[in-house]
Protein backbone atom coordinates (compact mmCIF):
# COMPACT_ATOMS: atom_id res chain seq x y z
CA UNK A 1 0.00 0.00 0.00
CA UNK A 2 2.88 2.38 0.72
CA UNK A 3 4.05 1.94 -2.87
CA UNK A 4 0.75 3.33 -4.16
CA UNK A 5 1.10 6.39 -1.94
CA UNK A 6 4.66 6.90 -3.16
CA UNK A 7 3.55 6.64 -6.78
CA UNK A 8 0.72 9.11 -6.23
CA UNK A 9 3.24 11.48 -4.65
CA UNK A 10 5.56 10.98 -7.61
CA UNK A 11 2.71 11.71 -10.02
CA UNK A 12 1.87 14.88 -8.08
CA UNK A 13 5.51 15.97 -8.16
CA UNK A 14 5.63 15.73 -11.96
CA UNK A 15 2.42 17.74 -12.10
CA UNK A 16 4.05 20.41 -9.94
CA UNK A 17 7.18 20.46 -12.11
CA UNK A 18 5.02 21.07 -15.19
CA UNK A 19 2.82 23.72 -13.53
CA UNK A 20 3.79 27.16 -14.91
CA UNK A 21 2.70 28.80 -11.63
CA UNK A 22 5.27 26.68 -9.74
CA UNK A 23 8.14 27.32 -12.16
CA UNK A 24 10.04 29.73 -9.86
CA UNK A 25 9.98 27.15 -7.06
CA UNK A 26 11.11 24.37 -9.41
CA UNK A 27 13.96 26.50 -10.77
CA UNK A 28 14.98 27.41 -7.20
CA UNK A 29 15.00 23.71 -6.25
CA UNK A 30 17.18 22.84 -9.26
CA UNK A 31 19.60 25.64 -8.33
CA UNK A 32 19.65 24.54 -4.67
CA UNK A 33 20.20 20.85 -5.45
CA UNK A 34 22.68 21.16 -8.33
CA UNK A 35 24.37 24.51 -7.63
CA UNK A 36 23.92 25.60 -11.26
CA UNK A 37 23.10 29.23 -12.08
CA UNK A 38 19.37 30.04 -12.40
CA UNK A 39 19.66 30.65 -16.15
CA UNK A 40 20.98 27.15 -16.72
CA UNK A 41 18.31 25.66 -14.46
CA UNK A 42 15.64 27.45 -16.51
CA UNK A 43 17.09 26.21 -19.80
CA UNK A 44 17.30 22.64 -18.53
CA UNK A 45 13.70 22.82 -17.34
CA UNK A 46 12.67 24.20 -20.75
CA UNK A 47 14.49 21.35 -22.48
CA UNK A 48 12.89 18.67 -20.32
CA UNK A 49 9.42 20.17 -20.54
CA UNK A 50 9.30 20.63 -24.32
CA UNK A 51 6.08 19.21 -25.73
CA UNK A 52 6.60 15.91 -27.50
CA UNK A 53 10.02 15.33 -25.94
CA UNK A 54 8.85 12.89 -23.25
CA UNK A 55 11.89 13.64 -21.11
CA UNK A 56 9.71 14.04 -18.04
CA UNK A 57 6.79 11.73 -17.44
CA UNK A 58 3.39 13.33 -17.08
CA UNK A 59 2.51 11.38 -13.94
CA UNK A 60 5.37 8.97 -13.28
CA UNK A 61 4.94 6.65 -16.25
CA UNK A 62 7.80 4.35 -17.04
CA UNK A 63 8.69 3.58 -20.66
CA UNK A 64 10.31 0.15 -20.99
CA UNK A 65 11.88 1.33 -24.27
CA UNK A 66 13.63 4.10 -22.32
CA UNK A 67 14.89 1.59 -19.76
CA UNK A 68 16.15 -0.61 -22.62
CA UNK A 69 18.01 2.40 -24.03
CA UNK A 70 19.67 3.06 -20.67
CA UNK A 71 20.75 -0.59 -20.55
CA UNK A 72 22.23 -0.21 -24.06
CA UNK A 73 24.06 2.98 -23.02
CA UNK A 74 25.48 1.18 -19.98
CA UNK A 75 26.72 -1.63 -22.22
CA UNK A 76 28.25 0.87 -24.67
CA UNK A 77 30.06 2.49 -21.75
CA UNK A 78 31.37 -0.87 -20.56
CA UNK A 79 29.41 -0.71 -17.31
CA UNK A 80 27.61 -3.99 -17.97
CA UNK A 81 28.48 -6.95 -20.17
CA UNK A 82 26.35 -9.10 -22.49
CA UNK A 83 24.06 -10.84 -22.29
CA UNK A 84 22.09 -7.69 -21.51
CA UNK A 85 19.03 -7.98 -19.28
CA UNK A 86 15.56 -7.28 -20.62
CA UNK A 87 14.13 -3.92 -19.56
CA UNK A 88 11.00 -5.66 -18.23
CA UNK A 89 13.18 -7.17 -15.51
CA UNK A 90 13.47 -3.68 -13.98
CA UNK A 91 10.01 -2.32 -14.75
CA UNK A 92 7.03 -3.32 -12.62
CA UNK A 93 4.00 -1.32 -13.71
CA UNK A 94 1.73 -2.87 -11.06
CA UNK A 95 2.65 -0.17 -8.56
CA UNK A 96 1.70 2.57 -10.98
CA UNK A 97 -1.59 0.82 -11.71
CA UNK A 98 -2.36 0.56 -7.98
CA UNK A 99 -1.69 4.27 -7.64
CA UNK A 100 -4.12 5.01 -10.45
CA UNK A 101 -1.38 6.07 -12.85
CA UNK A 102 -2.21 4.47 -16.17
CA UNK A 103 0.63 3.91 -18.57
CA UNK A 104 0.50 4.53 -22.27
CA UNK A 105 2.96 1.69 -22.75
CA UNK A 106 0.79 -1.25 -21.73
CA UNK A 107 -2.78 -0.01 -21.93
CA UNK A 108 -4.22 0.35 -25.42
CA UNK A 109 -6.38 3.35 -24.57
CA UNK A 110 -9.80 3.91 -23.03
CA UNK A 111 -11.69 0.92 -21.84
CA UNK A 112 -15.35 0.72 -20.84
CA UNK A 113 -14.28 0.68 -17.19
CA UNK A 114 -12.09 3.79 -17.65
CA UNK A 115 -13.82 6.05 -20.20
CA UNK A 116 -12.12 9.07 -18.63
CA UNK A 117 -8.72 8.01 -20.02
CA UNK A 118 -7.06 10.31 -22.51
CA UNK A 119 -7.00 8.55 -25.90
CA UNK A 120 -3.54 9.86 -26.82
CA UNK A 121 -1.63 9.22 -23.58
CA UNK A 122 -3.71 6.47 -21.99
CA UNK A 123 -3.67 8.48 -18.76
CA UNK A 124 -6.70 9.03 -16.59
CA UNK A 125 -8.01 12.59 -16.58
Amino acid sequence: MAEAHERRALAASFGMIRDPARRPAVVAAIVDITAVPPGIAERVLDLYAQPGRSALPLRGEIDPKGVAQVIAFMADAGEIQPPLPDAERFVDLRYLARAGVATRFHQPGPTPSHPEQDRETGLRR
